[in-house]
């Protein structure tokens, strides 16, 4: 059978042991590591000394979603190494690995988040630790109501659809990608503080 999971570390990332933790990266369904969003992530944590690691997938309309995604994310946990520190980066989809982060008291990055779909949103609002939650008002998948009732940091962007893009025009759209890698980057930053 096919080989539906890659892992692969990003480049330039620190080596195990000095890095300040470990980041595990979950793509979307059609939203993978080169999109600007976890591609520009990828490099925000990288130079603020996070070791990064990637998940690749190839996933189908007929897989269940969250089967498929923490079957994903547990080989990308066990293939990573281990680290006193591990911070879950998602995208869209990846949002479906929300319940074993939270069992695995891991922090959390979720872009766009399916906050649409019960399981998502339940997990999201029952989360054990830290997270930031990033989506826009003019994405489907995107409840502000359910993003505030998790208590968790939410940066809402007005306007932005699911790739976290306005249509008004480009220079909009780069503004707010760097208003979303800022605020991964504030996040990470406040992880990486409370490290021992």
């Amino acid at each position: 059978m096919e080989n539906r999971y890659s892992v692969s570390a990003w480049a330039g990332s620190a080596a195990p042991g000095q890095s300040v933790g470990r980041v595990l990266v979950l793509p979307g369904g059609r939203y993978t590591v080169d999109h600007p969003l976890l591609f520009w992530s990828c490099h925000v944590l990288v130079q603020a000394g996070w070791r990064v690691v990637t998940m690749r997938w190839n996933w189908t309309e007929s897989d269940e979603p969250r089967g498929f995604v923490e079957a994903g994310a547990e080989q990308l946990d066990r293939e990573a190494g281990p680290a006193p520190t591990t911070l879950v980066v998602a995208k869209s989809l990846g949002s479906y690995a929300a319940r074993w982060a939270s069992t695995c008291g891991y922090l959390g990055v979720w872009l766009t988040p399916v906050l649409t779909d019960d399981l998502v949103a339940g997990a999201l609002a029952r989360y054990s630790t830290s997270g930031l939650l990033v989506g826009g008002t003019s994405d489907r998948l995107w409840d502000s109501d359910r993003a505030a009732a998790t208590g968790l940091e939410t940066l809402e962007i007005p306007g932005a659809d699911h790739g976290l893009q306005l249509s008004s025009d480009w220079r909009s759209s780069l503004a707010v990608l760097h208003q979303t890698l800022a605020a991964v980057e504030d996040f990470a930053s406040e992880v990486s503080a409370r490290v021992p």
